[in-house]
């Protein structure tokens, strides 16, 4: 008689568990304790404030960490979705030195593209506008429903091309920054078009944006004295020279830029 026992089938001994029995008991699930938990045992246990305290404050740290790891995760389902942004909207007007013509996507067809996706994932956003020194700044704001939020500014001068006036040229700029921070916060690029791209007719220089314009941007970039200065004035202008299809006024912001780092004390 083979007298060797199978490893499966040990012999069941007083004060010993075989593996036949530990495959017979349920699984027990590990639950991981939270400040929570742990301020409602101290509460139970009357514990003094300044532990009470103490508690209540990991509690809000471990809230706000939660949060921060479910916008995240938020802006990741967001992103797999894959959304795109057409350009619906077309600007023409002259100037000086020629005829400026460029399509992009307004304002309203990126909203009505990225707020419902965005709901989608418990994700909101909105614009704070501040106006200052013949500067606009806009922020924009994007926010989880946990409460974690995150933003991006954005700042440039009144938009005063094509014949505007004054409040006019204050709600270009503005909706023109609302646009670009919301692209910018969300990750989000306009989709490229191949025709309409910003050249004017035959003949004409709508592959140029406004001289007048182009040189109040240099000027802002030349007059900033610190990095993080000099990217605020360099990015509206970058964008403003991509939007109208200026690769030559893109290779002077770029060069301004550099001169002015440059400048900057190590």
């Amino acid at each position: 008689m083979n007298t060797k026992t199978n490893e499966s089938n040990l012999i069941i001994q007083e004060g010993y568990r075989t593996r036949s029995d530990e495959a017979s008991m349920p699984a027990v699930q590990s639950t991981a304790v939270t400040p929570m938990d742990m301020l409602k045992m101290a509460v139970s246990q009357g514990a003094d404030l300044e532990k009470l305290e103490k508690l209540m404050a990991l509690q809000e740290r471990w809230e706000a960490n939660e949060a921060r790891k479910a916008f995240y995760s938020a802006l990741s389902g967001f992103k797999a979705e894959g959304i795109t942004v057409g350009k619906d909207s077309r600007v023409t007007y002259k100037t000086d030195k020629g005829v400026t013509d460029y399509v992009h996507a307004s304002l309203g067809n990126i909203c009505n593209v990225i707020g419902p996706a965005l709901s989608r994932h418990g994700l909101s956003y909105r614009w704070d506008t501040v106006q200052a020194e013949a500067r606009i700044k806009v922020t924009c704001v994007l926010s989880h429903e946990l409460g974690h939020s995150e933003k991006v500014s954005l700042e440039g001068g009144a938009d005063s091309s094509g014949g505007k006036n004054n409040i006019q040229a204050v709600g270009s700029t503005v909706s023109y920054l609302e646009r670009y921070t919301l692209l910018a916060i969300t990750g989000t690029a306009t989709e490229y078009q191949d025709v309409d791209d910003g050249r004017g007719s035959e003949g004409e220089t709508g592959d140029k944006m406004d001289e007048g314009a182009l040189c109040d941007y240099l000027s802002a970039i030349e007059a900033a004295t610190s990095k993080k200065d000099i990217q605020k004035a360099y990015m509206p202008a970058l964008i403003a020279a991509s939007e109208a299809g200026d690769q030559g006024a893109q290779n002077r912001l770029n060069a301004a830029k550099n001169a002015a780092i440059a400048k900057v004390p190590a």
